[in-house]
């Protein structure tokens, strides 16, 4: 059996033809998911290191101390793999993953692709300016074009593969012959260059026209990590199993801000999650990170530890999602929504039916509805602090 974790970096939800029709330009996600199962997936958090953490972890961001200095206390679902007969590869090439521990905990072989190039920024952006080169992360080309040569090399019945793809992530900037030419010259790669100074973490972008040029490169990133994946599924073949999600959205301005700030709005943790290999169909229900890693060990044939808190989604059912960062908790169903800002003192209400797009704050209009989701929430929370008291003490008794 070989399995094959894809996750993209920043992808949104809406930027896919299975989840918004109006769309035609990621052609191999279509067509997978055609043959596949398609769920109503959501991430754990806004970036990469809590939502990472609950994929191959079955923990939500906050568990076991948290994930700012890494996750070596949970028990990364390669290191069950690893025990089970499965040769365990990931390949990368995000700094973040490589730096803090737990996050390759029981890879057999973690391969960074990034490239060194020191310090220097005006180094990176002029090696972009002048080749088309990006040299802060590896493109997906190069990271596939890794994966299966490590693969061929392995001669495994037994595989799980990981690969993270960062095109996606801004500045959004895909090879020039992906750029519909935007980016085909030196001048256009400087221009396109500076719609992203301070992108994310100064005032957010007012000017409509970069917005435009801004969404219209983001577009084209995801063109082309959809035509990378079908290189990936050409060259590794049919008989693998390909579980494809993201680690988080971004924000195009939704709600005042780019990027992936710390919030919990749905366009930064609403992602797709495609199983291709197992079976097809369209599920409905719930899911979110929490559920990955259960679910590879499922279609491995492999019990799910006690320790982890998420179920397989091929044959569990949530009644709402729940997601968190440092200060700030959400927990959604089908209907309502709620996010509660310790930060900022701020709570804030949905009607999802209503208003999709999370504009309207019902928090004041509605009171017996948020206490009911208030309550919610709090239990959520109190279940993760008794599951992760009840879980520490296994996992010692794991590694003993």
């Amino acid at each position: 059996m070989k399995i094959a974790l894809v996750t993209f970096d920043s992808l949104r939800v809406d930027h896919l033809s299975p989840y918004n029709h109006n769309l035609k330009f990621t052609s191999t996600i279509e067509k997978l998911s055609k043959r596949s199962y398609v769920f109503n997936h959501f991430a754990t958090s806004n970036f990469t290191l809590p939502s990472v953490a609950s994929i191959l972890t079955s923990s939500y961001p906050l568990m076991f101390g948290g994930f700012r200095k890494g996750i070596s206390k949970r028990m990364n679902v390669a290191e069950i793999l690893s025990k089970n007969g499965f040769f365990t590869l990931a390949l990368h090439s995000n700094a973040l993953i490589t730096t803090r521990p737990g996050y390759t905990k029981g890879f057999a072989k973690c391969v960074d692709i990034r490239h060194d190039v020191g310090n220097s920024r005006m180094k990176i952006y002029l090696k972009y300016i002048l080749n088309d080169k990006v040299l802060a992360y590896a493109r997906a080309e190069e990271v596939v074009e890794r994966a299966v040569k490590e693969v061929r090399q392995l001669n495994k019945e037994k595989v799980f593969l990981w690969l993270h793809f960062m095109d996606n992530h801004h500045p959004y900037l895909p090879p020039a012959k992906f750029s519909e030419g935007m980016l085909t010259n030196p001048i256009k790669r400087a221009r396109a260059l500076m719609l992203f100074k301070g992108y994310g973490r100064k005032e957010a972008t007012k000017s409509e026209k970069k917005r435009k040029k801004i969404k219209k490169l983001y577009e084209l990133t995801v063109k082309y990590v959809d035509y990378v994946l079908g290189l990936l599924v050409e060259e590794l073949g049919d008989d693998w199993i390909y579980i494809i999600t993201s680690d988080h959205g971004d924000e195009f301005w939704e709600h005042g801000g780019e990027s992936h700030q710390r919030k919990l709005y749905d366009e930064l943790i609403r992602v797709p999650l495609i199983i291709h290999g197992v079976d097809k169909g369209k599920i409905d229900s719930l899911t979110d990170h929490t559920d990955i890693a259960p679910t590879i060990l499922d279609i491995a044939g492999i019990k799910k530890p006690s320790v982890y808190i998420g179920e397989s989604v091929l044959n569990a059912e949530k009644e709402y999602i729940y997601a968190e960062n440092y200060g700030i908790y959400a927990i959604r169903d089908k209907e309502y929504k709620v996010i509660l800002d310790e930060n900022r003192k701020r709570v804030e209400l949905y009607d999802l039916r209503r208003d999709p797009s999370e504009q309207v704050n019902l928090a004041r209009d509605e009171p017996d509805i948020l206490k009911e989701y208030m309550l919610k929430l709090e239990r959520h929370r109190k279940y993760i602090r008794e599951f992760e008291l009840k879980a520490s003490v296994k996992l010692v008794k794991l590694r003993l």
